[in-house]
């Protein structure tokens, strides 16, 4: 199976940490996690993400 990395993105550092280890737990490769966006800008000019799980209320910066 080809390993497929994972971002998250989340402000609650925790609930990214839970979720994290719920897609490890399933057999996915979580590559990060970010809490702003300005890190998950980062992680993305840095690295081939292929799939993004987003809070899409961030309400940051």
């Amino acid at each position: 199976m080809k390993k497929f990395n994972i971002l998250i993105i989340e402000k609650n550092a925790l609930l990214a940490l839970k979720r994290k280890k719920s897609i490890e737990k399933m057999g996915f490769y979580v590559l990060d996690y970010a809490t702003n966006s300005l890190r998950a800008k980062e992680i993305l000019e840095n690295n081939n993400v292929h799939l993004i799980l987003m809070d899409i209320n961030l309400g940051e910066e």
